[in-house]
């Protein structure tokens, strides 16, 4: 199962999201806004190591606001 961020996440605030095993994470930020289209999503690239990945969202404060640890045995690929 997903984890979900400890609190709501505010509108106009911006996030980061951090991946040490990654290779690029395109945007580096992305601003939270109300819209009627498909949501903005980051789009990350990774060496697959062959561990476990680690993601954190960090917000303006630099306090991080949701945290995931995706393991070898959970991964899904699209194509």
């Amino acid at each position: 199962p997903n984890t979900r961020p400890e609190r709501s996440f505010k509108l106009n605030s911006s996030f980061r999201l951090n991946i040490p095993c990654s290779i690029a994470i395109n945007p580096q930020r992305i601003h939270l806004i109300h819209r009627d289209t498909t949501p903005s999503f980051f789009k990350a690239v990774v060496k697959m190591t062959g561990i476990d990945i680690e993601m954190e969202l960090f917000g303006d404060d630099e306090r991080i606001a949701w945290r995931e640890i995706v393991s070898r045995g959970r991964r899904t690929c699209q194509s």
